[in-house]
């Protein structure tokens, strides 16, 4: 799912939540009205009419803003560099799909003596180094989006599935 797709779907979810959440106050469902009488008997005991119509104005204005909120969300949590599962669930022949960890481009993309069929990933100041892959489906200068199918691994090849990310400061070696 590339990000675009994924911007959608997640934006189309927030919006049922909150499509969802506004439609309750609406229905007239025995626990809902039972909610709703509860709370209004606790702002008519706790609070005044105008307290009441300040925070109304105010939640009408952070629902008018809510729709930047969520967009600013859903870009932030799809570029804020963390890294997204690499395998996926092993098919009942054992292969497992091999996904990009984040976005990035194809610096290298082959086979070599100690990590076989690899791919490698620039992600800014990042790089990923994935091995002992059993098919590889992208190409070296290509453009990568987090989750995107770079290959395939054999669980049942007898090797592990090799992952590295190597930042400036230290390199974190991670074996499936």
């Amino acid at each position: 799912m590339n990000f675009r797709e994924k911007f959608v779907a997640q934006t189309i979810i927030c919006l049922m939540i909150f499509s969802f959440a506004k439609s309750a106050g609406m229905i007239d469902a025995g626990f809902i009205k039972d909610i709703r009488t509860w709370t209004e008997t606790l702002l008519e005991v706790h609070y005044t009419a105008e307290d009441i119509k300040q925070a109304a104005s105010e939640l009408i204005t952070e629902a008018g803003n809510a729709h930047e909120a969520v967009t600013a969300a859903v870009i932030a949590a799809n570029n804020n560099g963390q890294y997204s599962k690499i395998l996926g669930e092993a098919d009942p022949d054992g292969i497992q799909i091999v996904y990009a960890p984040s976005g990035g481009r194809i610096i290298s993309a082959g086979i070599d003596d100690e990590l076989g069929m690899y791919v490698k990933i620039s992600h800014d100041e990042k790089i990923s180094v994935c091995g002992n892959m059993s098919r590889i489906s992208v190409l070296t200068g290509e453009r990568v989006g987090k989750g995107d199918i770079i290959g395939t691994f054999d669980n049942t090849s007898g090797k592990d599935f090799y992952y590295e990310t190597e930042d400036a400061e230290n390199t974190l070696k991670i074996y499936a």
